[in-house]
């Protein structure tokens, strides 16, 4: 059953690259974000199928807490983004620089992204060791 989901998604996702390259490119001159668009849309479908192949096996169980973890991955994530638009409004003209100096000011708008997403999962309550299998 997974491998027919992943085959499922695999053929969404040629579909959605379609779906989306063409008009992007053709009105906006952007169409690798249909690329991006389209994978992450065939990833959501994918996880959502297994999920709900779960659910109706009845191998999924949800346990309490998980409302609450949730919205404390939601606002890690949020307070994500809004460091990075922070960064991004702070270094502007991005076409004009060199590659080096683009290269070093992505690589630290990722480790802001990164720092700022781990402090606000710990303030959160969430801690790392939450992460590492049980098995």
């Amino acid at each position: 059953t997974p491998v027919r989901i992943g085959i499922y998604a695999m053929l969404a996702n040629m579909l959605l690259n379609v779906v989306f390259v063409l008009p992007l490119y053709l009105i906006f001159n952007i169409g690798h974000v249909g690329l991006a668009l389209a994978t992450a849309v065939s990833a959501y479908l994918n996880a959502y199928l297994l999920f709900r192949g779960l659910r109706r096996l009845g191998v999924y169980r949800q346990e309490p807490g998980w409302a609450r973890r949730l919205l404390s991955f939601g606002g890690a994530n949020a307070a994500m983004v809004a460091a990075l638009v922070g960064g991004l409004s702070v270094w502007t003209g991005w076409q004009e620089w060199f590659w080096w100096q683009r290269g070093w000011r992505l690589a630290v708008l990722c480790i802001l992204g990164l720092a700022v997403y781990g402090a606000s999962l710990r303030i959160m309550g969430i801690k790392f060791s939450e992460f590492r299998s049980n098995h």
